[in-house]
This record gives structure tokens, C-alpha cells and sequence, in this order.
């Protein structure tokens, strides 16, 4: 059997596995809630589509405009197993559209002259100007522009993160970029949360983390429900995760090409630059500002319509840059509402 048989026969078997169960599972109530102002009636209907045709199993779509809300809708179950629906106030993992919230900490930061983005990172953390590092700015940092994707090989763990944060500092201050700093532009997969929490620590006056910079600056003054390190009390909200083994995520891709090759190299050439840091890409001529998340998250602005966008979801796809089409389809139709939204 050749390798492209072996990967037929391995997506057969998938689907099989995947979808033999809801054959015999009864259906579970459909589950849509929240508001949709009456001009984008398109995007509730479409949303209960998905719903009904089981595209949409958990998720959360909203939409501001200059401060009004146009659409905050959620559908499905935070729980299938519990038969727990999705409400209002349920929170789900958003992965790395996290790291829009962290360029807004830091941005506030800015703000109350606390760090300056032409500024080298070393100014407010000598020990990081070593190794070539020396001359990265913030702006570099902020930017993915560092050449940080990795370690250098060397590993870490949570544990040892929240246990020894003076070794895990040293580890960083260690790292050696993987391209002069400036000249490129490589996604830091992991590490850009480690480097810019760190940095934060250091610029700030009482030295905070960015999760409490975030918490007391941005989060309590502007009542925002989300958080940087969810608060053990606050786990009853949470949704249950339906997350890809990276062998799922091999598997479920073989049916996207372009995602298959991505997975593969990961897979299979771990010692590559897309194997260190996932994916690399090019963020100039963007409209808009914000990040995606792994399995279809997605959260960003659009300055020039003055628009602020999210859709999270609990059931996760093999999705992560911005090209999940359970939330290009809510995009699309969105924006054509929109359209003629302005001309009313």
C-alpha cells in the first residue's frame, strides 16, 4: 500500500469513527440565543442553519459597532455529554487571540508612559540584551519580528514556569534569535506570550504581571468579561474543550491539502523553522487588527467601519488562521448586511 492509499484509508477511518456514534446518539433541543439587531436578520438565520445542520455544535458570534451591539448570539451546547447549553455567560479557551488582548495591555502601557516601542527591550531588561538580541525593540517584539520562536531547544513546562520563575527567566534571556531581529517576520506560536509577560513585569512601575496590568488597567475599570488566567471560581462557565491530538489533526486534514502539508511538516520535520514555531506569515496591507486562535477563534477591529467582531467556539477544527468556514461564512454574510446597513 503506497503513502497516498495509507492516508485514504487512514481518512475513511476517521470519518467512521468520528461520526458512526451520532448515528445512534439522540438529538439534543437546538439551542440559539442572544440578540441580532432586525437589519442583520441574514447572520440569525444562518446561524440557526448551522445549528440544524449540526456545522455549529458550540460557539459564540458578536459584533459592535461604534459601541452598539448588532449581533451577540450563541448557539449549541458548552456540554453535550451534560447536555449543558451555551448561554450568555459562557466562556470558552481562545487560545492565542489572547495575544491581541496582551498588544492592548502593552499598548495601554505605552500609554501611561510606562514603555515606548522604539525602545530596546534591554532598556527595561538588561539581561535580555545578550545573544543577539541586543538590538530588538518592543515594536520587534510585539511584532514577531524577533526571531524568538523557540528555545533554542531547550524545554520548559507550566509547572516549572509558575514554581521557577527566576530559572525560566534566565531560559529566556538565553534564547538566540533564529534570523537577525527586524529583517523578518515569523509567527512566535508559544514564546510571544513568555517574552512580553516578562517584559511587562520589568516596565512596569510595581513590576505586575500581564494578566494584573490587564486585570486592574483594562479589565475592571471597563467591565470587560475576559480574562488573562481564568479564576478558579469562575470555572462553572467554562465549556468543555473538544480538542485534536496532533495525529486527529494529521488524520481530519487529509481532506484540506494545504492544512495536511502544514500538519505533516510538523509531524514529520519537527527540526524545521515551521516545525519550531508552526507558521510563519506576512502581516503587512492588513485592514484590520486582532488575532486568530487555534481551532477557528477569531477576534479583531476594523477601524475603517468602526467595527469590533468575535467568534469563539468550544468545538475546535483543524482551523486556526483566520480560515475556518464556520466563521467566514458569518463574516461574509455579516458584511453584506452591513453594507446595506449604512445605505438605510
Amino acid at each position: 500500500m503506497d503513502f497516498l492509499e495509507t492516508c485514504v484509508v487512514l481518512l475513511m477511518a476517521y470519518i467512521v469513527l468520528k461520526y458512526l456514534g451520532t448515528l445512534v446518539t439522540p438529538k439534543l433541543d437546538l439551542v440559539i440565543g442572544g440578540y441580532c439587531h432586525p437589519k442583520f436578520k441574514k447572520v440569525e438565520e444562518l446561524i440557526r442553519k448551522k445549528v440544524i445542520s449540526g456545522k455549529e455544535k458550540g460557539g459564540a458570534f458578536a459584533v459592535y459597532h461604534r459601541g452598539e451591539v448588532l449581533i451577540d448570539m450563541w448557539a449549541g451546547y458548552a456540554d453535550e455529554e451534560a447536555k449543558r447549553p451555551w448561554t450568555r455567560d459562557t466562556m470558552t479557551v481562545t487560545f492565542s487571540t489572547t495575544k491581541s488582548i496582551a498588544a492592548i495591555t502593552i499598548a495601554k502601557m505605552v500609554e501611561s508612559g510606562w514603555l515606548d516601542y522604539s525602545n530596546l527591550v534591554s532598556d527595561y531588561w538588561p539581561e535580555f540584551g545578550c545573544n543577539g538580541k541586543e538590538n530588538i525593540t518592543v515594536e520587534m517584539l510585539l511584532s514577531h519580528q524577533a526571531g524568538l520562536v523557540w528555545l533554542n531547544g531547550e524545554k520548559t513546562t507550566l509547572r516549572d514556569i509558575r514554581d521557577y520563575p527566576a530559572e525560566f527567566e534566565k531560559l529566556l534571556e538565553r534564547a538566540t534569535p533564529e534570523w537577525q531581529p527586524g529583517t523578518k517576520r515569523g509567527y512566535h506560536t508559544v514564546t510571544y506570550g513568555y517574552f512580553v509577560d516578562t517584559l511587562a513585569r520589568k516596565a512596569d512601575p510595581k513590576h505586575r504581571n500581564i494578566s494584573t496590568i490587564f486585570k486592574e488597567e483594562i479589565q475592571d475599570p471597563y467591565d470587560i468579561d475576559f480574562y488573562i488566567g481564568l479564576p478558579k471560581e469562575l470555572s462553572y462557565r467554562m465549556a468543555r474543550g473538544h480538542f485534536f491530538t496532533i495525529a486527529e489533526l494529521l488524520i481530519s486534514s487529509l481532506a484540506v491539502p494545504r492544512k495536511f502539508i502544514l500538519f505533516a511538516k510538523m509531524m514529520f520535520s519537527p527540526s524545521s523553522m515551521l516545525g519550531k514555531s508552526i507558521k510563519t506569515m506576512d502581516f503587512s496591507g492588513n485592514l484590520v487588527f486582532g488575532h486568530p486562535g487555534l481551532g477557528g477563534q477569531v477576534v479583531y477591529a476594523d477601524p475603517t467601519n468602526q467595527i469590533s467582531l468575535a467568534y469563539v467556539t468550544n468545538y475546535n477544527s483543524i482551523f486556526g488562521f483566520w480560515d475556518d468556514a464556520r466563521f467566514l461564512d458569518l463574516e461574509k454574510t455579516f458584511y453584506e448586511c452591513f453594507r446595506e446597513y449604512q445605505t438605510s
